[in-house]
This record gives C-alpha cells, sequence and structure tokens, in this order.
C-alpha cells in the first residue's frame, strides 16, 4: 500500500517482479522505459535497481541515455489499474490525496492454459471469471523468485555462455542474493553453499556441469530458498512440515530424512563449504515453504 499527502516523487527504477498498480485516490504520472533499453538508463545503483538522476532537473551530460530513449508516460486516475511489466524502469509522480495498492508476482515460466476451460455438452470452454481463485490467497513464492532470476541469467548471457547456469556462476549469485538477506535480518544464513551442491547433484541431470532451462525448471523450489535465501517471508512452518515438503519434492521417505540422507555427501576436493555450514532441512529456521503461485501485496 502506497500513501501520501500528494507532491511525492519516486525514484527511476525497476522492479525484479511484474506488477499491478491500482490507485484508490488522487491521481498519477509514470516515465516508463522498456528494459531493453537498459543501456540508455543508467542504473548507478545496483542494490537498490535505481538511478541518482535527479528526476526534476537531468543532466544529459552525465546521463546522456535519458535524453535519447524512447519512453512512455502513463496518466492514472482513481479507479484505473496500471500493469508495470517485470524490469521495465519507472519513476512515479502523485498528486492530491493518494492511495494505491500495488501486487507484485513472479513472472510466470510455465502456463497451463488447458486449465482455464472446462468441459461442457462436448466442448471446451472457457470458465467464468467467478471459477478462479483470488490473489489474496497467494503469497510470494521465493524459490520461484530465484527460479525466474536464473532463467533470466541464461536467456540473457552472451552466446557463448548460453549453456546454462556454471556451478561458479551459481554460487556467485546465490552469494550475492544471501549477503543481501543477512544485511536486513543480521544473521548468518547457514547452508547455502551445500545446498548449491546438492542442487547440482539432484537437477545436473545429463551431468554436463551446468544447469539448462529444461534443467532450472526441475530444481525443487525448497532447495532455491535453501541456497539462495527468502527473497520474501513466507509462512511459519512446523519442522514436521518443512521435513513432509521437503521429502515430497525429493521423492523421500521420512525415514530416509531422519537417518540424515542429506548429510552423508562427502566434501568435494578444494570445496570451500564448511564443515559445520551443513543444509539441513529439518532446521525450519532455513527453510519457509510456499508452494502457491507468486504474488505479494507490499503493506
Amino acid at each position: 500500500m502506497w500513501f501520501s499527502s500528494g507532491g511525492t516523487k519516486s525514484v527511476l527504477h525497476n522492479d525484479g517482479v511484474d506488477n499491478i498498480n491500482c490507485l484508490m485516490s488522487g491521481s498519477k504520472d509514470l516515465f516508463m522505459v522498456d528494459k531493453k533499453y537498459a543501456d540508455m538508463v543508467h542504473i548507478d545503483v545496483a542494490q537498490g535497481s535505481y538511478s541518482s538522476v535527479d528526476v526534476d532537473s537531468v543532466d544529459v551530460h552525465k546521463y546522456p541515455g535519458l535524453g535519447k530513449v524512447p519512453w512512455w508516460k502513463a496518466h492514472m486516475e482513481a479507479g484505473d489499474c496500471l500493469y508495470i511489466p517485470y524490469k521495465w524502469y519507472h519513476q512515479v509522480r502523485s498528486y492530491g490525496r493518494n492511495l494505491a495498492i500495488n501486487i507484485w508476482w513472479v513472472p510466470i515460466t510455465r502456463f497451463n492454459e488447458s486449465m482455464c476451460f472446462e468441459e461442457k455438452d462436448g466442448e471446451n470452454i472457457r470458465k467464468p471469471l467467478s471459477q478462479y481463485a483470488s490473489l489474496s490467497l497467494y503469497g510470494f513464492s521465493p524459490g520461484e523468485y530465484h527460479r525466474h532470476t536464473l532463467l533470466d541469467e541464461v536467456l540473457n548471457a552472451p552466446d557463448a555462455d548460453k549453456q546454462g547456469i556454471s556451478r561458479r556462476t551459481l554460487t556467485e549469485l546465490a552469494e550475492e542474493m544471501v549477503s543481501s538477506e543477512e544485511e536486513v535480518t543480521n544473521e548468518p544464513r547457514k547452508g547455502w553453499k551445500k545446498a548449491v551442491k546438492k542442487i547440482f547433484e539432484v537437477s545436473d541431470v545429463n551431468n554436463d556441469r551446468y544447469l539448462e532451462r529444461d534443467e532450472i525448471l526441475q530444481i525443487p523450489s525448497s532447495l532455491l530458498v535453501a541456497a539462495m535465501g527468502n527473497a520474501a517471508e513466507g509462512p511459519d512452518q512446523s519442522k514436521a512440515e518443512v521435513a513432509d515438503n521437503y521429502a515430497r519434492e525429493h521423492g523421500l521417505t521420512p525415514d530416509e530424512l531422519d537417518t540424515g540422507s542429506l548429510e552423508g555427501d562427502t566434501q568435494e576436493e578444494g570445496s570451500e563449504d564448511n564443515p559445520e555450514d551443513e543444509f539441513n532441512p529439518l532446521e525450519s529456521d532455513e527453510l519457509q515453504f510456499e508452494e502457491n503461485p507468486a504474488s505479494h501485496t507490499e503493506l
């Protein structure tokens, strides 16, 4: 939820999720740039994915791309909803008593259109909207957020690196995500290196030491969370629920978990893993699960 007395403005930024912004009161103007023009936008504060440009007085000598980049303007009045695509750059100005609600969700990687239809009198017809689940029933899924990050990394890699994600690249991405989480929580996150190793053991089906698109799609969501952290808070769960979810995703039985099936791995030569830095699915503080499609309302 976003609210103000008006006269506010945002920095020029982008978000790593899809976004629908609905305005309840007041009006807004949005400056928007397609993500394909990234090299012209000058995002110089990487940690927050925003530009330090003065949005009221753009220095075109310091930010020459902003004087040439194609852009769009959107004006919103109360009752309007605007879709802001994944990683599109935008800057927002609000006027008058202002109240807006936005919903974020991870861009989908798979879509089964048949779920939108039902058979009636021998024909497939589209289900009425009343039969669809409300977004309010769903929560943000950190695992699916990380999955999309990896898929995006493969999609945007140089042609020479299109074979997939190497263990080194995954480790670097995981370390960046975990470090960001630790800055917020002020607590070290244990076990993430072991989880990175487990991802390759479970998902590198052809043993080529790269995670390709189809292999990334098969990584258990819980394992992505263990390796890359909680991008958002999930629901509180008991250790039994955590273990049950992990066992189901890996085709294991509770007995196999109890006997330490995940802790019997030998450390690879030259690995930086600390023997105490263990990934244990029974540590509920380490893993939180959300099986629903990803969406999140900022409060």
